[in-house]
C-alpha cells in the first residue's frame, strides 16, 4: 500500500464458487410449529456443478462472471440469457485450470484497464491455479497487475468475497431456482438454464454496499491492521511450540539465591474482655434446648481464569516432527509477481520430478460360466485349405465328406470312424447314443 498507493477502485479480489443445478443451501420455509419434515420443491436428487469466477473491487464495481461448464465442447445454449459481458469456458471436470485462469487474467486486464503506469492490486487465495503458473505471473507483470496471495487457512476472515458476498449470492440463487421451478411445472433445471438463473441472483447480490462493507470488514480498504483482536488468533495457539535454547537452559539451571526473612514475635491475645466490649443479653428459652440454626461455613475462592480451567491444547514438538509435509510448492503470503517468488517457483519446477503419463488400462470382463453350445445344422466355411483338409472326413458307408453335407453324424465307438446318422440308421436327436458300425459287429 505504501509503495503503490492503490486507490479503492484499483484494489480487486477474485474467487471461485461452485453452483449446482440442485442448490444445497435452502432458504427459510414457513411451516406449522412442531412439524419436523417440511416438503420443498426441488429439481432432482443430484445436479451438475459449474464453477464461476467472481471479481469485485473496493469501490463497489463488479466484473462480469466467468463460467466453466463441465463439458469438452462449446455449446452456445449454455450462455442463453446470461449476464451481460460474461464469458464461458468448457472443461471436462468443470473446475478451474491453469490455462483457463490465464484466459480469465486477459479478460480481467481488459476490464480493469491495468497498465504498468496505472497498476492494480489483485487479491487471491493460494490455489495451485493462481500461484503455480509462470505464464500467469509473466502476463500479470507485463500488464501491471500485482498479485498478492492470502495466508493459508485465513480466507474466511481476510477475503472480502467470502466475508460479504458468497452467502447472499447462494441465498438469492436458491430463491431464483425455486421460482423457476414453480413457473415451469414438470421441468428440471439443466445447464442450459443455469446461467440465466445465476444472472438473476447475481444482479440482486452484487450491490455496491456489499462490496464496500466486505473490504472494510476485512481491514483492507480503508487499511486497518487492528481489525482483529486476540480472540481471532486463539486458534493458532495450538501449534505454537516453545523451543528451549541453550542460553535459556543455562539460566534455568542456576540455583535460586537464598532469601533471609526477619522473624518477629506478636503479642498473644488475652481471653479477658475489655470494658468497652458489651456482653450480649440473655434470650428466653428452654434450658435444655440447643441452637440448631445452620452456620454458614467460610469458603475461600481464588480468581481463576478460563484458560486454567480449560487450557488450550498444545501440539508437542515430537508430534509435529512426525507429520511429514509434502514437498510440493505451497501457496503462502507473498507478492506473486515479485522476482524472488518467480525465481523460487522456477527452481521448484526444475527440481521437481516429472512422472510418466499414466497408461490407459482397459478392463476385460471374464465369463465365469459359459453357456453350452447349441447344435447347429450349418457348417462354417473355412478359407484355410490345411485346416479344412484336417477337419474333413468321409462317411463310412456312402463316402461323402463332412464339409459337403448338412446332416448329423455319429462316431463308431470301436473303430472311431464317422458316418451319417441316416446311413447308420440312428436317430440324430438321441444324445445318449452308443453306436457300433456294421463292420465292427462282424
Amino acid at each position: 500500500m505504501d509503495q503503490y498507493k492503490f486507490k479503492p477502485d484499483r484494489i480487486y479480489n477474485c474467487d471461485e464458487t461452485g453452483i449446482s443445478s440442485v442448490p444445497k443451501s435452502k432458504s427459510k420455509i414457513i411451516a406449522s410449529k412442531g412439524r419436523k419434515q417440511v416438503g420443498a420443491i426441488t429439481s432432482a436428487e443430484r445436479g451438475e456443478t459449474v464453477t464461476v469466477e467472481i471479481c469485485m473491487n473496493a469501490a463497489g464495481t463488479y466484473m462480469p462472471p466467468f463460467f466453466i461448464f463441465p463439458r469438452k465442447r462449446f455449446n452456445s445454449e449454455f450462455m442463453r440469457n446470461a449476464p451481460i459481458g460474461s464469458i464461458a469456458e468448457f472443461h471436462q471436470s468443470g473446475w478451474m485450470q491453469k490455462d483457463i485462469f490465464e484466459k480469465w487474467m486477459v479478460h480481467f486486464i481488459q476490464f480493469s484497464h491495468a497498465t504498468q503506469d496505472n497498476p492494480v492490486l489483485l487479491l487471491l487465495d493460494g490455489h495451485c491455479t493462481h500461484t503455480k503458473s509462470i505464464e500467469l505471473i509473466q502476463i500479470a507483470r507485463d500488464n501491471g497487475v500485482v498479485l498478492l496471495c492470502f495466508p493459508p487457512h485465513c480466507t474466511h476472515r481476510l477475503q472480502p468475497l467470502d466475508v460479504a458476498f458468497m452467502k447472499p449470492l447462494s441465498t438469492y440463487y436458491d430463491k431464483e431456482t425455486t421460482n423457476w421451478l414453480r413457473n415451469h411445472g414438470g421441468d428440471v433445471v439443466t445447464l442450459k438454464q443455469l446461467a440465466e438463473i445465476f444472472g438473476l441472483a447475481f444482479i440482486k447480490a452484487a450491490t455496491m454496499t456489499t462490496a464496500i462493507n466486505g473490504f472494510q470488514k476485512t481491514g483492507i480498504c480503508p487499511f486497518n491492521p487492528d481489525i482483529f483482536n486476540d480472540l481471532d488468533f486463539m486458534a493458532a495457539e495450538t501449534t505454537n511450540v516453545l523451543i528451549e535454547n541453550d542460553d535459556m537452559a543455562q539460566v534455568s539451571s542456576v540455583p535460586p539465591l537464598p532469601v533471609i526473612r526477619e522473624s518477629c514475635t506478636l503479642p498473644e491475645a488475652s481471653n479477658s474482655t475489655t470494658d468497652n466490649e458489651k456482653v450480649p443479653d440473655p434470650m428466653p428459652g428452654c434450658s435444655h434446648w440447643n441452637d440448631q440454626t445452620p452456620k454458614v461455613k467460610k469458603t475461600t475462592f481464588k480468581n481463576v481464569s478460563p484458560e486454567d480451567v480449560l487450557p488450550v491444547p498444545q501440539q508437542t514438538l515430537e508430534n509435529r516432527e512426525k507429520k511429514k509435509r509434502n514437498s510440493r510448492f505451497r501457496g503462502k503470503t507473498a507478492v506473486i509477481t515479485e522476482s524472488p517468488y518467480k525465481k523460487a517457483l522456477e527452481e521448484h519446477q526444475k527440481n521437481s520430478k516429472k512422472f510418466p503419463a499414466k497408461r490407459k488400462v482397459t478392463n476385460v470382463k471374464k465369463k465365469l460360466f459359459s453357456k453350452p453350445d447349441k447344435p447347429s445344422n450349418k457348417v462354417n466355411e473355412q478359407n484355410d485349405d490345411q485346416t479344412s483338409n484336417e477337419d474333413d472326413v468321409e462317411c463310412l458307408y456312402c463316402g461323402n465328406t463332412y464339409l459337403q453335407s448338412n446332416e448329423g453324424w455319429v462316431q463308431c465307438r470301436a473303430c472311431l470312424k464317422w458316418a451319417h446318422c441316416s446311413c447308420a440308421g440312428e436317430d440324430d436327436n438321441d444324445d445318449e447314443l452308443y453306436h457300433i458300425c456294421d463292420i465292427c459287429k462282424v
